[in-house]
């Protein structure tokens, strides 16, 4: 990397192919492709983290407000996804219960509930992108890319970097010994703090991402080992969500459908269970 550039231009770099992975989806979200959404989400994942890992240099009240827009577009976009990964999981689960009377049946309750619910989300985020705050979203994201609001922190050496990647890194572990002991004393506040873990994990990864350049290709194997602990972690978040989705297909469920749904519950606490496993190797 230039020896001469600076933090501001390194943190730049990435957050504007963030910024035009976010303005680019427009027209494929509003003609209601769902493979924009997962991309869509996580362009802003990686921007909002580095509002917040390299908050020094940006300033902070227009980094605080486009935070703040950027939730309100993830949580619109979050509602499709979260329908399609549930749908997903508990027909998978449903296909391979032995009691195919009671999954029949079960699949069809599912069918119904993630018909109104797909709708109703495609709906939502259709009202979102039509609106005013989506709009002034996109220019501020314009704005952003073609004239930031830098602060003087912007100007350090670009190596500067590596000292919000090392606290991205300190807090990621901090986290995950909290969930850790969390699980070990079977505490109720397990799954959120192992939540807590994986955006932690997130965060740390995209951190050594943006500082690639100056970290070296040797560092490629640290966003593998991180993308890895978020792939296995958010299996516990998808669990997680599957679970809450089972009991809405349960109210409208005939009881016939109820072993199957039982089984399929099963399989995503065991998943749920095993977060803490998978965070342990990563503890002390």
């Amino acid at each position: 990397m230039d020896n001469h550039a600076t933090l501001g231009t390194l943190v730049g770099d990435y957050a504007d192919q963030q910024i035009a992975v976010i303005l680019d989806a427009q027209d494929p979200l509003l003609i209601g492709s769902l493979d924009a959404v997962h991309p869509t989400r996580v362009a802003i994942r990686r921007l909002r983290s580095v509002l917040r890992t390299f908050d020094g240099v940006y300033r902070r009240g227009p980094s605080r407000r486009l935070d703040d827009e950027l939730r309100w577009l993830a949580n619109a976009l979050g509602e499709a996804r979260d329908v399609d990964v549930a749908h997903r999981r508990l027909t998978a689960a449903l296909r391979s219960t032995p009691d195919r009377p009671s999954a029949q049946a079960a699949s069809a309750a599912l069918s119904s509930v993630v018909a109104q619910r797909s709708r109703a989300a495609w709906v939502h985020l259709g009202a979102a992108l039509g609106s005013r705050r989506y709009a002034r979203l996109r220019s501020t994201l314009a704005d952003w890319r073609d004239d930031p609001p830098l602060r003087d922190h912007a100007d350090l050496p670009a190596d500067e970097a590596l000292h919000h990647v090392a606290a991205a890194d300190a807090e990621l572990r901090r986290l995950i010994d909290r969930a850790v002991r969390a699980a070990s004393r079977g505490h109720d506040s397990t799954a959120r703090r192992v939540h807590s873990a994986r955006k932690a994990g997130k965060r740390h990864r995209y951190a050594v991402e943006l500082a690639l350049p100056v970290l070296g290709d040797s560092a490629r194997s640290l966003v593998d080992a991180r993308a890895a602990l978020q792939d296995l972690l958010g299996e516990q978040q998808d669990a997680v969500l599957t679970r809450e989705f089972i009991a809405e297909v349960r109210r409208s469920a005939p009881p016939q459908a109820g072993p199957a749904l039982d089984e399929a519950l099963r399989r995503e606490d065991l998943v749920v269970a095993g977060a803490a496993q998978v965070l342990a190797r990563y503890s002390g």
